[in-house]
C-alpha cells in the first residue's frame, strides 16, 4: 500500500504596496535621500520582492508562483530576468533550483543499493488483500507521540527533528487581548502531511486503509495544518489526548496518561460547564496553569484560568466535519470564523484585523495554497509529493517490496 506524504516548501510572497517594501530580501537601503527617483531606482536595486519584480519587469504573480515551484529562489529570477523576459529560459537554466539539489543528492544511496526512480517506484504493483490478522500494536503506537522528548534543531518557532525529520512550523495569526489573552496559532507538521493510516474491517476481514485525519477535516486548512488547540479523539477504541507542546498520550479508563513522565497534568471527569450547547466530559487541569474542558466528542469547548477568567470555543457543521465558528473570551472579545469554496475567514469583530486562508486541491491533495493578512502581506506555500509504503497485514508480509 501507499500513501502520500506532502514534503512543504515556504516561499514568502510579498504583494502589496510600498509598505511591503521594507519587508525584503537584500540589503538594507536607507531611505532619507532628497532624490527620490535615486532612492526608487536603489531600492529596486537592493531590494528584492515580489511586488518589485513583477513593477519592474510587468510579470505576473501567477508565473513568479510557477517559478518558485520550480525551486528557484527570488534572486535567480531577478537575475534571469535582468537579460529580458525573451531570454530568460536560457538565462534561468545557468541556475540549479534548489529542489533539484536536493533530488541529486539522493541519487548517492547510503545503504549501497540503487535508489528507485520515480517511474520505478510508480509501476511496482500495489496489491490490495485482506487478513485475518494485524499489527495491532504498531497501529497503537503509531498515533502517539512525546513531544518533549524531541531532537529538534530550529529557528524561532519552526524546527527540524533530528530524530525522526519531522518538520514543524507555527504561526501566531491573530490574537484576543484580555486577563486571558488567547493566541490563534497555525501548525504543520509534515509527519501528519498525510492520511491517517490503519485498518478496517471489510466483509469479516482486515484491509488496509488511510482516512483523513481528524485535525485536518476540523480545521479546513489542508493536509498537514491544524489549528494549535488541544482535543481528545477515539482510535483503535483508544481515546488519545493531543496536546500541542505536550504530545499525544492514550488515556485509560481513569484517565491517566498512559507513558506520560511528569506529574503537570491532571485529568478528571467533569460535566459543570456548557458552551454552546456542548456539555464539558473531561477536564484537563495544568500544574500552575489552567484548565482545559472538553466535551464528549473531544472537543475543547473552555479554558479557564484561576481568576474566573475565560475562553470559550463555538463549533458548527461544516463538510461533514465541526470546526470552529466563534473564540470568545471574558472581555468581549471575539474570533469569527467564515467558510467558502476553497477559502477561510477568520476575523476580530469590532476591529479590521482579519486573517484569510486559500486552500486548493493539488496533485489530488488539499493544500493550504496562501494565507493573506488585513494588510495584504501574503505567504505562499508549495509542496511536493513522494510516496511511501506502509502495511499492517501479517499476509501480506512476505508480499513486501524490499
Amino acid at each position: 500500500m501507499f500513501k502520500k506524504v506532502i514534503g512543504l516548501v515556504l516561499s514568502i510572497s510579498l504583494i502589496s504596496t510600498g509598505l511591503l517594501d521594507a519587508v525584503s530580501f537584500g540589503a538594507s537601503v536607507d531611505h532619507r535621500g532628497t532624490d527620490n527617483s535615486t532612492t526608487a531606482s536603489s531600492a529596486s536595486t537592493e531590494f528584492l520582492t515580489v511586488s518589485g519584480i513583477i513593477r519592474q519587469f510587468d510579470v505576473r504573480e501567477n508565473w513568479i508562483d510557477e517559478q518558485l515551484s520550480k525551486g528557484y529562489t527570488l534572486y535567480q529570477i531577478y537575475q534571469a530576468l535582468l537579460g529580458g523576459k525573451d531570454g530568460y529560459e536560457k538565462a534561468i537554466s545557468q541556475f540549479r533550483p534548489a529542489w533539484e539539489i536536493e533530488q541529486a543528492a539522493d541519487l548517492f544511496p547510503t545503504s549501497g543499493q540503487a535508489k528507485e526512480s520515480s517511474a520505478q517506484k510508480s509501476s511496482l504493483p500495489v496489491v490490495f488483500a485482506a487478513a485475518d490478522d494485524y499489527d495491532q500494536l504498531a497501529i497503537e503506537q503509531l498515533s502517539l507521540l512525546d513531544e518533549s522528548s524531541m531532537y529538534e534543531m530550529g529557528y524561532a518557532e519552526d524546527s527540524v527533528d533530528a530524530a525522526t525529520g519531522n518538520v514543524r512550523l507555527l504561526a501566531t495569526d491573530l490574537t484576543l487581548p484580555g486577563a486571558l489573552p488567547f493566541w490563534l496559532t497555525r501548525i504543520y507538521e509534515s509527519a501528519r502531511a498525510s492520511e491517517e493510516i490503519g485498518v478496517a474491517l471489510e466483509n469479516g476481514a482486515y484491509v488496509n486503509r488511510t482516512a483523513a485525519r481528524r485535525e485536518e477535516r476540523e480545521s479546513a486548512l489542508g493536509r498537514g495544518w491544524r489549528w494549535g488547540l488541544p482535543f481528545i479523539e477515539e482510535r483503535e477504541g483508544t481515546r488519545i489526548l493531543d496536546f500541542p507542546g505536550i504530545g499525544r498520550y492514550s488515556l485509560s479508563d481513569d484517565l491517566k496518561l498512559q507513558g506520560y513522565p511528569w506529574n503537570d497534568l491532571l485529568l478528571t471527569a467533569d460535566a459543570t460547564k456548557t458552551v454552546g450547547g456542548l456539555t464539558s466530559d473531561t477536564k484537563v487541569s495544568v500544574l500552575n496553569g489552567n484548565q482545559y474542558y472538553f466535551s464528549a466528542s473531544g472537543h475543547l469547548i473552555l479554558i479557564a484560568d484561576n481568576y474566573g477568567n475565560q475562553v470559550e470555543f463555538y463549533y458548527t457543521a461544516q463538510n461533514n466535519a465541526t470546526v470552529l465558528s466563534r473564540i470568545k473570551n471574558s472581555d468581549g472579545n471575539e474570533l469569527t470564523f467564515a467558510y467558502a469554496a476553497g477559502q477561510v475567514t477568520v476575523a476580530q469583530t469590532g476591529t479590521d484585523r482579519k486573517m484569510e486562508y486559500y486552500t486548493t486541491v493539488d496533485n489530488g491533495q488539499p493544500v493550504l495554497k496562501e494565507v493573506k493578512d488585513a494588510l495584504g502581506r501574503s505567504t505562499k506555500y508549495f509542496y511536493t509529493y513522494p510516496e511511501s509504503r506502509y502495511n499492517f497485514l501479517a499476509a501480506l508480509k512476505d508480499q513486501e517490496v524490499q
